[in-house]
């Protein structure tokens, strides 16, 4: 399924390898963030 909110994609390759890796950290901290707060939970 497509969301509708997603931003246009850019067109030459290295700005989307660019924002695959921006992805990709924001991913990570988003991971870290729900653990901090599932371990907060469980306290």
């Amino acid at each position: 399924m497509k969301k509708g909110s997603r931003a246009p994609l850019p067109d030459d390759r290295d700005a989307l390898l660019a924002q695959l890796e921006a992805l990709k950290k924001e991913i990570y901290h988003r991971q870290m963030e729900i653990d901090i707060l599932e371990k907060r939970l469980k306290s």
